[in-house]
């Protein structure tokens, strides 16, 4: 729905002949998940339920998540509120200590993780993932895609930890011990928070392109933080939303080893910009968020180059998919 707007809605089983079915507008189809997901609260497990191989099961913090993300598309900010302040002081998640290492696979299942998409590390079975041969470097073994750019580097604070978890700049040395030479990056940089050290290489290790070991990160605490203080903004409560964006701050701030307590300072009163900025070098690269917080916030429009409001907020409708429709699907405004 995020990607194409108006789309069928489909709430139960469908029978050969009823596959052609119309499009419902977003609003229903919010209305459908906030269903779907206040129902699933009842029935999920705890995350402090799940043992070591139940990891990756959904449980009621990923539900109530979902529903926070679909509060905050829809602007019901008390809810949205309400809501993040269950999930933050449930009891069930506490934040990382260590950002630098969140998006390893030794980070994975962290106490700050929510829900987390589980790819299966079996050499040459494809139950992995392959964005990390799309997004690992193209001198290395990957193709290269996803590159940060220079604005993203710049939109880091000095200091700030975040910055060498997410962004591989020419001449870093990485963790396995090899130089990052990012000279066939279209823009210097490589995306760090998908490489690979050389002993997780599936290539290495007997795997192959669908083999990638790293998981995908759907929530986490410090993003639940981040929209609650968002609505925390719109609701005029403005000490509570200082107080989670200043505790996110802090964590960084204290991941990789640093010791500069200079870098970083808290905030003593935040704003929605401070917090949109804490949002993009938060969940850069990693969360797969940015694209969609910008149509979301109406940044959109001045950000992206050629963007234009009301028609890029949406991809086409595919055109294959309208004729097998028999026209009943309609395209996109602006296509």
């Amino acid at each position: 729905m995020e990607l194409f707007g108006n789309v069928p809605l489909i709430t139960k089983p469908l029978q050969t002949g009823d596959y052609n079915q119309p499009q419902a507008t977003p609003a229903q189809v919010w209305a459908q998940i906030e269903l779907d997901a206040d129902s699933a609260v009842a029935v999920l497990p705890q995350q402090s339920e799940l043992t070591a191989d139940k990891n990756g099961k959904a449980t009621v913090g990923a539900a109530k998540a979902l529903l926070l993300y679909a509060y905050i598309w829809q602007q019901k900010w008390a809810d949205a509120q309400r809501l993040g302040d269950e999930i933050i002081h449930s009891g069930q998640y506490t934040l990382a200590p260590d950002y630098t290492k969140i998006f390893t696979t030794a980070g994975e299942f962290n106490t700050g993780s929510i829900f987390e998409i589980n790819m299966a590390n079996v050499p040459g079975k494809n139950v992995g993932s392959n964005i990390n041969l799309w997004q690992n470097p193209r001198n290395t073994w990957g193709y290269g895609f996803v590159c940060p750019t220079q604005n993203l580097v710049n939109s880091f604070e000095a200091g700030d930890p975040r910055l060498k978890a997410t962004v591989i700049a020419n001449g870093d040395v990485l963790s396995d011990g090899t130089v990052a030479n990012t000279t066939s990056s279209q823009t210097g940089y490589y995306n760090r928070k998908y490489w690979l050290p050389q002993q997780e290489v599936p290539y290495n290790n007997g795997g192959g392109a669908g083999d990638g070991p790293t998981n995908e990160r759907i929530y986490r605490l410090a993003v639940v933080m981040l929209w609650t203080a968002e609505a925390a903004v719109h609701n005029s409560d403005i000490g509570h939303a200082t107080d989670l964006v200043n505790q996110v701050r802090e964590r960084a701030r204290k991941s990789g080893g640093n010791t500069d307590m200079s870098i970083l300072p808290p905030y003593s009163t935040v704003t929605l910009e401070h917090i949109y900025h804490e949002q993009r070098v938060e969940t850069a690269l990693g969360d797969h968020l940015r694209f969609f917080e910008l149509v979301r916030t109406g940044k959109a429009a001045g950000t992206l180059p050629g963007y234009k409001e009301g028609v890029h907020n949406h991809l086409p409708i595919p055109l294959r998919e309208i004729q097998l429709s028999n026209g009943l699907l309609r395209q996109n405004p602006g296509y």
